[in-house]
């Protein structure tokens, strides 16, 4: 595996002094390539996308709503078209409650079908398929003492609970237009039950699940993701200048968007080796990227190449997990070749 970052930064570097037409850009991607990484929410006007950013606040990433170098592409159901970068994108199911029909176990019944449309449909175009509703958790942070005791007599109200007219009529505005119906309705189960709201509310938004979902597919590779953002984003400007082929040679051959193809996969169960899957993991950079994360369970690279080379060509794989046994070989591979410099 090349050292992609390094590499993007001398390409950079050589464009803004060699190439004026993308000077701009390239200069611009320096500096990103230094700060945070930057995670743009991006989607159909009204489908959340402030809402998700203010419950994203205080992440160990920096949120804009538009691009960046990876994104959180948010729709209102997953048979909606989604354009988007495989490798640098999560889609989210960011009306999660109204596609579980508002019942306080909605947002698990909406990740049930991200789950399942993971594997099926959208599985090729994202890293991940993840259900939200951002509105409660933004909102449990803003309750009142109004708000608590409301959503105490609502305890012993139920009927109030069925419909959005019945809900205003009984408490007003305030407490719906925070948190919702889904969020009013989780809110006072959690009243019912004694628990903490506001926690409670974060808790059922799906939102924890959506920071995990970057953790692991974006967080952990921050720099290869940012380096190959800045490449696509050069390019258009390089046609018919020298450097243009270098970075499209660079493109190419970069093996770690094959690797989060892969992880994508074998998370969604769109692939899978049986019982070799974790190994899979681990060596693919699942655990961490250094060569002892890659090797922890597998032991010597070298083997390790030989095992995973050898069921690219296995007959009891179907040609589509040849595919990818032949992306964890090239992976144990560029091990074997650390080790040799070692």
């Amino acid at each position: 595996m090349t050292d992609l970052p390094t590499i993007t930064w001398g390409l950079l570097e050589r464009a803004t002094r060699e190439a004026p037409p993308s000077a701009q850009v390239a200069d611009e991607w320096l500096a990103r390539l230094q700060g945070p990484l930057r995670v743009g929410v991006v989607g159909a006007a009204g489908v959340g996308r402030s809402t998700v950013v203010r419950a994203l606040a205080g992440a160990p990433f920096e949120v804009v709503e538009g691009d960046a170098a990876v994104r959180l592409w948010l729709v209102r159901r997953p048979d909606e078209a989604v354009a988007a970068d495989a490798v640098s994108t999560i889609v989210v199911l960011a009306r999660a409650d109204e596609l579980g029909g508002g019942r306080v176990d909605a947002v698990a019944a909406a990740g049930r079908v991200a789950a399942r449309h993971a594997r099926e449909d959208l599985g090729e175009r994202c890293q991940a398929v993840v259900a939200v509703a951002a509105l409660p958790a933004v909102g449990g942070l803003r309750l009142t003492r109004d708000d608590a005791n409301a959503l105490a007599a609502l305890v012993h109200e139920p009927d109030a609970l069925l419909s959005v007219d019945r809900l205003r009529a009984r408490v007003g505005a305030a407490l719906p237009d925070k948190l919702g119906m889904f969020g009013v309705r989780v809110a006072v189960e959690l009243v019912r039950q004694g628990a903490a709201v506001p926690s409670g509310l974060v808790h059922h938004s799906g939102v924890q699940d959506l920071l995990d979902a970057v953790d692991t597919h974006f967080l952990a590779r921050a720099g290869v993701l940012r380096a190959r953002a800045a490449l696509l984003a050069i390019t258009p400007l390089l046609r018919g200048h020298p450097l243009s082929a270098d970075v499209e040679r660079v493109l190419a051959s970069a093996h770690e968007p094959h690797e989060l193809r892969l992880l994508a996969a074998l998370d969604a169960g769109r692939v899978s080796f049986g019982h070799r899957d974790e190994e899979a993991r681990y060596l693919l950079g699942a655990h961490g990227t250094s060569p002892a994360a890659r090797l922890a369970v597998s032991g010597d690279a070298y083997p390790a190449h030989l095992r995973w080379q050898a069921l690219t060509e296995s007959p009891d794989l179907t040609h589509d997990e040849q595919r990818a046994a032949a992306t964890v070989a090239r992976s144990c591979a560029a091990l074997v070749a650390v080790g040799v410099v070692e």
